[in-house]
């Protein structure tokens, strides 16, 4: 009994797993408002608004790990749980540990060499448009450090 209860389990997560790992697109932000209807807040002009920000620096929580996130995690493939060829790119201090990032050389890293790969498409679901990989580029050129601001 308890064999085949065993392997009714493994072949339920070995097609959650199948499932899992899939592109969503993310919802557009949502702030709710007085009415509790919510208000879309993707077209609000914040270039007014103080920010301690230094344009021309690439923050890794600001910048790079929303790209991490959309393309990497919330697919099921690069999770604390999944950990798809031992990656994880849901935070900062996990994604140095596995993704073999040099700092300052971003063609001797792991994580920029599997995004601009052309025999081995990363994410599985397209490739990443020019603007993100410059950023994770020029992140990694300003030495791939977790660096914070308040945008």
């Amino acid at each position: 009994m308890w064999h085949k209860i065993i392997i009714l389990g493994v072949v339920v997560c070995f097609f959650a797993l199948l499932q899992s790992c899939s592109f969503d697109q993310i919802a557009q932000d949502v702030v709710p408002d007085d009415d509790g209807m919510g208000m879309d807040t993707s077209s609000v002009d914040t270039s007014n608004m103080m920010s301690n920000c230094n344009p021309d620096t690439v923050y890794f929580e600001k910048d790079i790990l929303p790209i991490l996130l959309t393309n990497c995690s919330l697919g099921g493939c690069h999770t604390a749980a999944s950990r798809q060829n031992g990656v994880v790119t849901e935070n900062y201090n996990r994604l140095v540990q596995t993704v073999g990032i040099k700092p300052f050389e971003p063609e001797k890293s792991r994580l920029f060499l599997s995004i601009t790969s052309k025999n081995n498409i990363m994410p599985p679901s397209g490739r990443m448009s020019e603007d993100k990989i410059n950023l994770i580029s020029k992140w990694i050129s300003q030495g791939a450090t977790n660096l914070t601001c308040n945008p």
